[in-house]
């Protein structure tokens, strides 16, 4: 897709201030890449959040000013240094917080703790999916 997008901008010097695409091209590379450029992806993210039956992220409330993620339960998530990547920020509980909540079963099977894992591009992919809740993104067909 970015192929196809720099081809168009370079070779017929068009300027696009939106693409349009299907599931298929909501990568996070992608994403990041065409909001960068100052255009707007209508193209929905996939949606790993979902695929086990666990609380999904989407559930944790993520504190930018404390960098902390918030379990429905009200016990925190915090930064997990050593287990985060260049491009991917680890959050873990605490054992003992995870292992006397009563909403264990629906959250974890880990004796250490749920963790979660934030993008480094995280901020850009919520802008991303803020755009499938507008009228724009809804007539432009993209899903």
């Amino acid at each position: 897709m970015l192929d196809l997008l720099w081809h168009v901008r370079f070779r017929w010097k068009l300027w696009p201030r939106q693409v349009t695409g299907d599931r298929t091209y909501g990568t996070e590379d992608n994403l990041v890449a065409i909001e960068r450029e100052q255009i707007s992806a209508y193209i929905p993210s996939p949606d790993f959040d979902h695929r086990t039956g666990f609380l999904s992220p989407d559930r944790f409330r993520y504190e930018a000013e404390r960098d902390v993620y918030i379990f429905p339960a009200g016990k925190e998530l915090r930064f997990d240094r050593p287990h985060s990547t260049a491009r991917s920020l680890r959050y873990r509980a605490y054992a003992r917080d995870c292992n006397h909540c009563p909403l264990k079963a629906q959250c974890t099977t880990s004796k250490q703790g749920r963790s979660l894992c934030r993008s480094i591009d995280e901020e850009v992919l919520d802008r991303v999916r803020g755009y499938q809740e507008t009228e724009a993104f809804k007539k432009k067909g993209a899903s």
